[in-house]
């Protein structure tokens, strides 16, 4: 056997392997900022304390990817030029985990220094009573990135 078809059946088995693998779980979290900060008071506290906190929490429990995207005044903006249907969602932001088992999570979410520190801190941000809550399988179909003109395919 040469080296090529060595490695064509080393990517087979990974390949096989992969679709035999467990989904990845994805949980959703739309929110809604404080009435009382503004989006640069919000993105500030996020970025600068909210994060750093969170974020050794996410590796201690195995959280694979922690994402948020903001819906600034300036995308509600854009939205209205896309055309979406009526009813589109005003949420402020989404938060995703990425998860390999939901029970990583609900660790996560009942660690004691974690409800004393991390869960106060989101009180000081989002209305957590309007917060809505969704969780599925987690499938990519495509994830081109274009970062600084080059192609990045992860």
């Amino acid at each position: 056997m040469n080296l090529l078809t060595t490695l064509f059946t080393f990517f087979l088995f990974l390949s096989a392997n992969a679709l035999q693998a467990t989904p990845l779980t994805m949980l959703t979290i739309k929110g809604y900022i404080l009435p009382n900060l503004t989006e640069s008071e919000y993105h500030h506290h996020l970025t600068t304390h909210h994060v750093p906190l969170v974020k050794p929490f996410l590796r201690k429990y195995n959280i694979l990817r922690y994402t948020l995207t903001h819906q600034t005044q300036a995308m509600k903006e854009a939205r209205k030029r896309l055309r979406l249907p009526p009813g589109t969602e005003d949420y402020d932001v989404m938060v995703q985990f990425l998860m390999r088992d939901v029970e990583d999570f609900n660790r996560l979410w009942e660690d004691e220094e974690f409800v004393r520190t991390v869960k106060p801190d989101q009180g000081r941000l989002l209305d957590e009573e309007r917060n809505v809550y969704t969780i599925g399988v987690y499938e990519t179909f495509m994830d081109d990135v274009d970062v600084g003109g080059e192609m990045v395919v992860q």
